[in-house]
C-alpha cells in the first residue's frame, strides 16, 4: 500500500492544452537555464557531443537513460546546455523521478513540476511504487528519463548507497536502452545548500558527459544464470557509477576518480 497518495497530475492521454502548456513551460525553463549557465556563470562542457547525439539522432524506438550525481536543487539547470532546437520536443526532453515531500508541497508545485516532465516518487515507498512503473512506461515508448542514482542532493559529497531503480529501470526496459553517466562540479556553489538560498553568479560549472554504457552481455549473463530480479536489478546501478570492483571504504571522490579516468575521454 502507497505510504501516500500520488500528486501525478498529467493525464494518461494529455490534451492539447496540456501539450502546449508543457512545452511553454520547457522552452521557458529550458531558455533561462541556458542564459543562467553561459551568461550568468562560466560554462564548461566535455563531450557534450555524446549527450547531444543520443538525445536528438538516437532511433525513435530506443529509449535513454541518463544518470549523474546530485549536489544541488539546481542541478537540473544544467539541461540549459542542450541545443535550442530539442526544446519542447517530446522525445528530446527528459522525464525525470522528483521527491514528492519537496516538489509537490503544494497545487501549483504539482502542476509546475508535471507540466517540466517531473514524476513524484514518494521516499521510503521502494522500487516497485507506481511512479517507478511509469518511468519504465516513458522508457518503453522510447522517451528519455534522467535518474539521480543517490536520491538526493549529495550535501556532504560523501559515498552515498545507490538506490536501484535505475538497475530495474534498465532491466525491464522492452528495448535495452542507452545509459548515458556524467559527473559535474560547481552547481553548488551556484546554489548553496544553506540559507541564505540566494542563486550567485560569475562561478565556474563543469560538466562531464560519459561514454554509453552497453548493458546487453551483462543483462544475458545474469538472466542465463538465472539470478532472481532483484540481483538483477541491484547489479546495474553499481556498475553506472564504476561501483563494481570497489569496497563500501571507497570515498566517493576515489570511486569516480578511477571512473574518470576510466570512461571518460576529455575532448
Amino acid at each position: 500500500m502507497p505510504l501516500e497518495p500520488w500528486q501525478f497530475v498529467i493525464p494518461e492521454k494529455p490534451g492539447t492544452f496540456w501539450r502546449i502548456g508543457s512545452r511553454f513551460m520547457i522552452i521557458g525553463t529550458g531558455i533561462i537555464s541556458r542564459i543562467y549557465l553561459n551568461w550568468a556563470n562560466h560554462f564548461q562542457g566535455h563531450n557534450l557531443d555524446i549527450l547531444y547525439n543520443a538525445v536528438e539522432k538516437r532511433p525513435p524506438e530506443r529509449p535513454l537513460i541518463t544518470v549523474g550525481n546530485h549536489i544541488s536543487c539546481f542541478d537540473p539547470m544544467l539541461w540549459g546546455t542542450l541545443k535550442m532546437k530539442g526544446l519542447g520536443h517530446p522525445h528530446k526532453t527528459r522525464w525525470c523521478p522528483i521527491a514528492s515531500d519537496i516538489t509537490c508541497t503544494k497545487k501549483w508545485h504539482v502542476y509546475f513540476f508535471s507540466l517540466g516532465q517531473g514524476i513524484p516518487v514518494v521516499r521510503g515507498d521502494g522500487v516497485y511504487q507506481h511512479p517507478m512503473d511509469v518511468c519504465i512506461d516513458k522508457l518503453h515508448k522510447g522517451h528519455w528519463v534522467h535518474f539521480f542514482p543517490e536520491g538526493k542532493v549529495n550535501m556532504n559529497k560523501e559515498f552515498m548507497r545507490l538506490k536501484w531503480g535505475v538497475g530495474r529501470a534498465i532491466a525491464e526496459s522492452r528495448v535495452l536502452p542507452l545509459v548515458i553517466p556524467f559527473w559535474h562540479l560547481g552547481m553548488d556553489e551556484v546554489l548553496a545548500n544553506h540559507q541564505p538560498y540566494i542563486p550567485k553568479f560569475g562561478k565556474k560549472i563543469t560538466m562531464l558527459i560519459g561514454k554509453p554504457l552497453d548493458f546487453r552481455e551483462a543483462l544475458q549473463h545474469l538472466r542465463e544464470e538465472a539470478r532472481n530480479q532483484k540481483e538483477v536489478d541491484g547489479y546495474y546501478p553499481r556498475r553506472v557509477c564504476g561501483f563494481e570492483s570497489q569496497g563500501r571504504g571507497s570515498t566517493q571522490g576515489q570511486v569516480y576518480l578511477q571512473y574518470l579516468m576510466k570512461d571518460f575521454t576529455l575532448v
